[in-house]
């Protein structure tokens, strides 16, 4: 993560950011310190009120910079553990392909075998050749999205496209626990940078309006009329309003996708242990002669599917369940 961190230009470019803001801050505190802080209304000498709400703005605009900062680190972190995650997933698709492509080649061989010797048809050959040419193709497209997905993470931590490192932490198991979904959806909001600075910009409005003097492009004072400007904290309103019934929305939806990959991932156990079941029982009658060695091969591709299906549903968990913990205000990592 701290690779990723001090490879981010956006990281870089938010902390100059808050190191400008405190400056802006700390200037407007100078120009304040030198007049007399004004009440709200509209009887103040118009510099001094400019004067004032310049320093209010700075102040804002500094603390939503160091917000802005804190939550460029976590997003960061977010988008690796996803990428993290997208390639373990793009591996399992690899070994499902490879296990598919191992099943039909040893399809192939017999039915050659048994078309040489006369007992097949040609069509059922060419089936043959078409499944196994497919086979090669699905493995041809899992491996280049597997290296898609290397190329992508390998960006964000600062390695070069060609590295391929070992990601040796695999996706825990671990099923969401909530209270209270409402609780939760409160916390999003509470703890939300975006809700934060619609926060800020309704203060911002209404410091327009209870100190209405601004300065024009020559310097000139020009008073703001209350019949305009009061319109400006009904719509920063109506905006804050409705990003937070959208986060809350957003955090209700994360919750039940979660769920969801919940149950998926205890059908795709049980179909993981059917396909454990299965090869045992096919390579016990192998043994003893009973079946042929493509039923081998068909059970071990069958269970190469399943265990591919589960790994990459637990890694679609992983994943969503970092985007919950970032909607949520906790740290994204929690390994």
């Amino acid at each position: 993560m701290e690779r990723a961190w001090k490879a981010n230009d956006a990281i870089r470019a938010a902390g100059a950011a808050v190191d400008k803001a405190y400056q802006q801050r700390k200037d407007a505190a100078d120009v304040v310190s030198r007049m007399f802080i004004p009440a709200p209304g509209p009887e103040q000498d118009p510099y001094v009120d400019v004067a004032w709400t310049g320093l209010l703005k700075a102040d804002a605009a500094w603390r939503m910079a160091e917000k802005d900062l804190a939550n460029k680190k976590e997003s960061v972190a977010l988008e690796v553990y996803q990428k993290y995650f997208a390639v373990l997933s793009a591996q399992a698709a690899v070994y499902k392909a490879e296990a598919a492509l191992a099943r039909d080649r040893w399809a192939l061989q017999v039915a050659r075998a048994v078309y040489w010797s006369g007992c097949g048809t040609r069509t059922q050959l060419a089936a043959a050749e078409a499944k196994f040419a497919g086979a090669e193709k699905g493995l041809a497209a899992a491996r280049e999205a597997l290296d898609k997905a290397y190329v992508a993470f390998n960006r964000l931590v600062g390695l070069q496209p060609g590295e391929r490192p070992a990601l040796v932490e695999e996706p825990a198991v671990t099923p969401l626990l909530v209270d209270s979904l409402e609780t939760e959806a409160e916390r999003a909001v509470e703890s939300s940078v975006d809700i934060f600075k619609l926060e800020r910009a309704r203060d911002m409005a209404q410091w327009d309006l209870d100190y209405p003097w601004t300065l024009d492009t020559y310097g000139r004072p020009v008073y703001r009329t209350y019949n305009v400007q009061k319109y400006e904290v009904e719509i920063a309103d109506y905006n804050l309003a409705a990003a937070r019934e959208a986060l809350k929305e957003r955090v209700r939806s994360t919750y039940h996708d979660l769920r969801a990959l919940e149950e998926q991932e205890a059908a795709l156990e049980a179909a993981v242990q059917t396909a454990q079941d299965a090869l045992r029982v096919v390579e016990a009658q192998y043994k003893v002669g009973l079946v042929a060695r493509d039923k081998v091969r068909e059970a071990e591709a069958a269970l190469a599917e399943a265990q591919a299906n589960l790994y990459g549903v637990r890694c679609q968990h992983a994943a969503l369940l970092a985007t919950w913990r970032y909607l949520t205000g906790r740290p994204v990592v929690a390994f």
